[in-house]
């Protein structure tokens, strides 16, 4: 996949959601429900703070790539001697995901939408919410690039379908653990960063579980919430993120796509 070389002029379209790390040369584009908050936690321990495990999100000390100044940017935006890395998730395991964290854990989210009292919303209604063309319903509910960012089309995302020929290296939530320890051990934090201090005991490693156990709760969970016809409505509602997926070639492999140009790190365990 070609692109054009990142200019100063491509600068204002790095979002908040694109992060940095100067010494192990990493950019990392976290997507909200993609394992986010994690990655950001990450992000800020790779940074060297101290209160890392605290929310990640809207705190003033985040290393964002957009406070870096403009030569830096366009080096590490260009250069095969950066890490430039993304996750993605199947969108109708995202879509649920943030119905059950933002819609039925967070009600709040409900009133804010519809302007009622109301207080539950059930996973079909909201899908017919999310992918209606009914310009009565809420721009924050509709599919597009106004939307909620939890359910917004990551293709829509930090502005990923402009920067997406720049990965080098881009996982997949559904080997979260797997793929995550071959990113840190890659650019040689793997030790350092992620093998350990993670979990309620701080003794675990970053994103610890079975990927296999995982993926087999998150499928029944599937069935458990969507009907035939609701899958095809989100598949069909979601096409261009299945189009990016497709591209890449992430969705067929258990492996993380690494581009040739991948600054790969030696004797790194």
């Amino acid at each position: 996949m070609r692109t054009s070389e990142f200019t100063k002029q491509d600068i204002k379209s790095l979002t908040y959601q694109v992060k940095f790390n100067r010494k192990h040369r990493l950019v990392f584009f976290a997507l909200p429900k993609v394992a986010c908050t994690t990655f950001s936690q990450l992000l800020l321990r790779m940074y060297g703070l101290n209160d890392w495990k605290r929310d990640p999100h809207h705190r003033p000390d985040r290393p964002l790539a957009s406070k870096l100044d403009d030569d830096e940017i366009i080096e590490m935006m260009n250069s095969p001697h950066w890490t430039r890395a993304v996750f993605l998730r199947d969108p109708v395991d995202r879509l649920l995901s943030a119905y059950l964290d933002k819609v039925v854990s967070k009600r709040s989210v409900i009133r804010k939408y519809f302007g009622t009292t109301q207080q539950e919303m059930s996973f079909s209604h909201f899908v017919s919410c999310v992918t209606s063309l009914d310009p009565g319903v809420s721009k924050k509910l509709r599919l597009g690039n106004r939307c909620d960012l939890h359910w917004r089309p990551q293709s829509y995302l930090a502005n990923l379908k402009e920067h997406m020929p720049r990965m080098n290296f881009i996982g997949s939530f559904n080997h979260l653990e797997s793929h995550s320890r071959i990113l840190l051990s890659q650019i040689g934090a793997w030790q350092e960063y992620g093998a350990s201090g993670w979990g309620s005991d701080n003794n675990k490693h970053i994103f610890q579980q079975n990927d296999a156990r995982n993926r087999t709760n998150a499928q029944a969970r599937l069935f458990q919430y969507y009907s035939d016809e609701m899958f095809t409505k989100v598949r069909e509602a979601y096409h261009l993120d299945y189009k990016l997926i497709e591209s890449t070639g992430i969705g067929k492999s258990s492996q993380p796509v690494i581009s040739k140009h991948h600054p790969m790190r030696t004797g790194v365990a």
